[in-house]
């Protein structure tokens, strides 16, 4: 599992349990049940980008990549996204 972001080394700056800890925690229930899922950008949240997790039935792959569509035709995400850095104060 990756355990860097841009130069940022996560297990030297946080510790190995918490760099890995989350990796596929908010996608395993989709994975297990085999429901179809998208998360779409929708804010922020003290500055953090915050996404909304939709969950659809099964074999209704079409109707969340039509309303992944259909939000970022109403709010491009890059438009409306935090400014990018890779740096981050110590």
């Amino acid at each position: 599992m990756p355990t860097t972001v841009g130069h940022i080394d996560l297990v030297a700056e946080l510790g190995l349990p918490a760099a890995i800890g989350n990796h596929g925690a908010l996608t395993i229930p989709t994975n297990l049940t085999g429901n179809p899922s998208v998360t779409i950008p929708a804010g922020l949240v003290d500055g953090l980008p915050v996404g909304l997790q939709v969950i659809g039935r099964h074999h209704e792959e079409q109707l969340l990549l039509d309303l992944a569509r259909r939000a970022e035709q109403e709010r491009p995400w890059p438009l409306v996204a935090p400014e990018h850095r890779c740096d981050r104060p110590r």
